[in-house]
C-alpha cells in the first residue's frame, strides 16, 4: 500500500458516518409548517368575498364557546395564512339611536334690507322645542331672528336676538347650529340673519333629531339539559347543563304551572368557584325573561322560592347571547376563514381599532361555515404529505449497498493476499 493512500476499511467508515449523519439530521428536522398554524383548535371558513369593502362577520356560539373568555384568540386568516385585521364590536341589551329628519329649505333669499331669509317646512307632526341647522363653517358674528306661520302669510316671532355660533376645530367642513324655542307647532318657521351688508352665512340643512331605544341582537344557544330539585326547604333548584361553555346573556323560562303567580328567582353561575349570583328577579306570567350580566359558562343554577305553593316546573329555557361580529376590510376571492381555540395567545393589536367610528356604515354580511377542528387542513387544503421516512429508508438502502460492495472488495483483496 502506497504512503497516503486511503485503504477500504477507512472509506466503509467515512460512507457509513457520513450516510447515517444524513439520514439523522433529516429524521430531526422539524416538518414544514402547515395551515393554519397548529396552535390553534378551531376553524370556520367564510363565504366568497364578492367585492372588495367592508364586512360584518357575526360570531356564531359555536365560535364564541371555544374562544377565550375576552376572544383574545380569535383571527381571521387567509389563504396563505396571512391575518387580516378586524374591529370587535358587540350589541348592547338596549341602546340610544338618533335620526336626521331633514325639512325643507324653500327659500333663501337676500333681501334688500342687507339680511337673509330663509324659510323653512316643519315636517313634524308634534310641537317643536328646537331647530338644528347645518352651516357650512364659517367664523363670522351673525344674530337672527326667528317667526312662525300657518299660511306663509302672516307670521310671528318666536325669538329674538339669536346669536350663532362659529365654527369649532372639527376637521368636518360644516358645524351644528342648535336654536331652541318655546314649543311651537307653526307649520313654517322663517329665519331672518342679519347680515350687515356683508356675504350671507351658508346654511346647508335644516331639521331635527328623534332619538329611539333599539333592543341588541340576540342569538339563540344550544338548549341546556334540565335537573331540577324541588328542596324540602320550599325552594326549588334548576340546574342548567350545556354541551360547551357558551357565552350567556338572557334567559328564558318556560315553566308549567298555576295561572296566576309571583315567584322569586335568583339565577347563580356554577363555573364560578365561589358560585357567584349573576341575577335576580321576581317571576310573573308577564315576567318570564332574565337578563343577566355576560357569562361564560355551562352550568348554571336558578333558584325558585315558592313559599307555601306548589313547585313551578321549568320545562325548559331559552338561552341567548348579545351579537358579537366583526368589521374588517377584505378583498375579493375565497379562502377566508375564522380561527379560534388558542390558549396562549394575545388580544391582537391593530391600527383599524383607531378608524372604528369611520368604518362602512352599511358593511356586507359575510356569513360563516361550521365550526370544525383543525387537523393539519384549512378550508378543504391538505397538508403537505411528509416524506422523511420514505427518505430514511433510502438513505439506510444505500448505506447497505455500499456496504456490500466495500465488503466484497475486501474479502477479494484478502484471499488475493493470501494466494
Amino acid at each position: 500500500m502506497k504512503k497516503g493512500r486511503i485503504n477500504s476499511p477507512t472509506i466503509l467508515c467515512l460512507v457509513s458516518v457520513a450516510c447515517l449523519a444524513s439520514a439523522t439530521c433529516l429524521a430531526q428536522s422539524p416538518p414544514q409548517s402547515s395551515f393554519p398554524p397548529d396552535s390553534f383548535a378551531y376553524w370556520s371558513a367564510l363565504d366568497t368575498v364578492r367585492q372588495a369593502g367592508f364586512y360584518r362577520i357575526t360570531l356564531t356560539p359555536e365560535l364564541v364557546a371555544k374562544c377565550r373568555e375576552d376572544l383574545s384568540d380569535l383571527r381571521i386568516a387567509d389563504k396563505d395564512g396571512k391575518f387580516m385585521p378586524y374591529v370587535l364590536r358587540s350589541d348592547l341589551p338596549v341602546f340610544t339611536a338618533e335620526n336626521f329628519i331633514d325639512f325643507p329649505i324653500l327659500s333663501n333669499e337676500k333681501l334688500k334690507d342687507s339680511s337673509t331669509e330663509i324659510v323653512i317646512a316643519n315636517r313634524s307632526t308634534a310641537g317643536l322645542d328646537h331647530l338644528l341647522l347645518i352651516i357650512k363653517n364659517s367664523s363670522v358674528y351673525r344674530t337672527a331672528i326667528l317667526s312662525g306661520s300657518d299660511d306663509r302669510e302672516k307670521w310671528f316671532v318666536i325669538r329674538e336676538h339669536i346669536v350663532l355660533e362659529q365654527a369649532g376645530s372639527d376637521t368636518a367642513d360644516h358645524y351644528v347650529q342648535a336654536i331652541s324655542f318655546p314649543s311651537s307647532t307653526y307649520r313654517f318657521f322663517k329665519l331672518i340673519l342679519d347680515d350687515k351688508g356683508l356675504l350671507p352665512v351658508n346654511i346647508l340643512r335644516a331639521g331635527i333629531t328623534t332619538r329611539h331605544s333599539i333592543n341588541g341582537r340576540y342569538l339563540g344557544v344550544p338548549f341546556p339539559a334540565l335537573i331540577q330539585n324541588d328542596s324540602t326547604n320550599r325552594h326549588s333548584y334548576i340546574t342548567l347543563q350545556y354541551r360547551d361553555h357558551y357565552r350567556i346573556d338572557r334567559l328564558e323560562l318556560i315553566l308549567k304551572g298555576p295561572a296566576l303567580f309571583k315567584r322569586h328567582a335568583i339565577v347563580y353561575d356554577n363555573g364560578s368557584q365561589d358560585r357567584r349570583q349573576l341575577a335576580e328577579t321576581d317571576l310573573t306570567p308577564g315576567n318570564t325573561t332574565l337578563s343577566i350580566p355576560s357569562v361564560k359558562t355551562n352550568s348554571l343554577t336558578l333558584e325558585i322560592a315558592n313559599g307555601d305553593d306548589k313547585p313551578l316546573i321549568v320545562e325548559a329555557v331559552r338561552t341567548a347571547e348579545l351579537d358579537q361580529y366583526l368589521l374588517t376590510y377584505l378583498q375579493p376571492g375565497a379562502g377566508y376563514g375564522l380561527m379560534a381555540g388558542f390558549a396562549h395567545a394575545m388580544a391582537p393589536d391593530y391600527d383599524l381599532r383607531y378608524f372604528a367610528d369611520s368604518l362602512g356604515r352599511d358593511p356586507h354580511e359575510l356569513g360563516s361555515g361550521p365550526l370544525q377542528p383543525i387537523v393539519r387542513s384549512f378550508a378543504g387544503r391538505p397538508a403537505p404529505t411528509d416524506h422523511r421516512a420514505f427518505m430514511l429508508w433510502i438513505i439506510l438502502g444505500v448505506v447497505l449497498l455500499l456496504l456490500t460492495y466495500l465488503s466484497l472488495n475486501m474479502a477479494k483483496a484478502i484471499t488475493g493476499k493470501k494466494q
